[in-house]
């Protein structure tokens, strides 16, 4: 999961979408200049006052958040309920609270608009903790990213004015810091990435695709708790328990597997803004992931044994492991500062096998064969920004 901060700045309050509104001044000056009066409110005002998504501090798309200026500031409080609560609460129940913190600092660099940016993310977890300590607080790691939002666009007011925004490419790039228990159990040094995103709007339909790719550095290639003898770490905690059981001389207690070096995702996602309050979304990403290798070629403890297509069942090298990230529901801005989200986050393997052995594509926005995994959860969030 901790591979997957880097690209799932999850669903936080949409990535908020907004209009290209003209400005409000302007309008009141020539409708006073016009013979308005005093007591009526101009049409311009009116409108701003009905469309909240327009006069959001947090812009929806790059091409509006190509138009801003200065530092801003987004925190979101999310809650995720897991679907296993509803099958055994006493056994699969999950109920988790997110705090993410997002400082942003737009300016521009000749006539491009950049934006720097960092995510920190704080977990609770009400429910049983799932963690062999029963810790219920955690930390994600720290995302920096700069971004180009619209750098480039293409075919601007195509069709006959209908296609509004034409195409906007926002180039991206950004580091992680590890800052979670984690990846400093996991060796992780950091990781650097890069991607590009596909913007555009056609009416009250806002269209985004993108691709990223990671690079993970670890001190070591597998996951595990290092062994406080050999770390010079405490090894009991304050009320006397062991923190991690190893064997003498062992490095590393308890191993997780081996750590994923690169990434690739590849998704999209569709907003409809049905009011000038109430937008709809629905996202889609394909995530691979490959480990690092477990050895470095074909040995003697490799299995000898084929698969029914004649390849061999065991292959040497960077073992892959691919999973999607589907999601829908609906953002209500209240105001510019504040907006709230509902909706429903589905992350899974893309294939399920069956007692014959058959593999079959999932439904990737909704667990529907293992509902109790709490791999898809409804989620709330409350979102402010200055």
């Amino acid at each position: 999961m901790r591979a997957l901060v880097a690209i799932l700045v999850v669903l936080m309050p949409a990535w908020a979408l907004a209009d290209d509104a003209p400005d409000a001044g302007t309008q009141v000056e020539e409708n006073n200049s016009a013979g308005e009066t005093q007591g009526e409110a101009p049409p311009a005002e009116a409108k701003q006052a009905d469309n909240p998504l327009a006069k959001a501090v947090q812009a929806r798309t790059p091409e509006a958040q190509a138009l801003q200026s200065g530092f801003q500031l987004i925190t979101a409080v999310d809650h995720y309920l897991g679907t296993g609560t509803f099958v055994d609460p006493d056994l699969y129940a999950s109920l988790i609270a997110y705090l993410t913190v997002i400082p942003q600092y737009l300016f521009g660099v000749g006539n491009q608009r950049l934006v720097l940016s960092g995510s920190l993310r704080f977990v609770w977890e009400y429910s049983m903790p799932d963690n062999a300590m029963a810790r219920r607080w955690d930390t994600w790691d720290t995302a920096i990213n700069l971004s180009a939002p619209a750098m480039f666009r293409f075919f601007k007011g195509a069709f006959d004015g209908a296609w509004k925004t034409g195409i906007s490419l926002t180039p991206s790039v950004g580091i992680t810091v590890p800052t979670s228990l984690a990846s400093w159990n996991a060796g992780l040094i950091g990781g650097v990435r890069a991607g590009l995103t596909l913007s555009s709007s056609v009416g009250i339909v806002d269209f985004r695709a993108n691709v990223t790719g990671t690079r993970n550095i670890h001190a070591q290639q597998q996951s595990g708790i290092r062994n406080p003898a050999l770390s010079g770490g405490p090894g009991r905690d304050q009320s006397g328990n062991l923190l991690a059981v190893c064997r003498p001389g062992e490095q590393l207690c308890g191993v997780g597997g081996n750590n994923v070096a690169w990434l690739l995702s590849a998704g999209g996602q569709i907003q409809v803004r049905a009011t000038g309050s109430l937008l709809f979304f629905v996202g889609y990403t394909y995530i691979m992931q490959w480990r690092y290798p477990a050895s470095g070629g074909v040995d003697e403890y490799t299995p000898p044994y084929l698969t029914s297509d004649g390849n061999p069942a065991a292959q040497p090298g960077a073992g892959r492991f691919d999973r999607t990230s589907a999601y829908f529901g609906a953002s209500y801005q209240v105001n510019e500062h504040y907006s709230v989200d509902l909706g429903a986050s589905t992350i899974q393997t893309p294939l399920v096998v069956d007692a014959n052995g058959n593999w079959s594509p999932r439904f990737p926005f909704w667990a529907t064969t293992n509902t109790n995994d709490n791999a898809t959860s409804i989620f709330f969030s409350f979102t402010a920004a200055y």
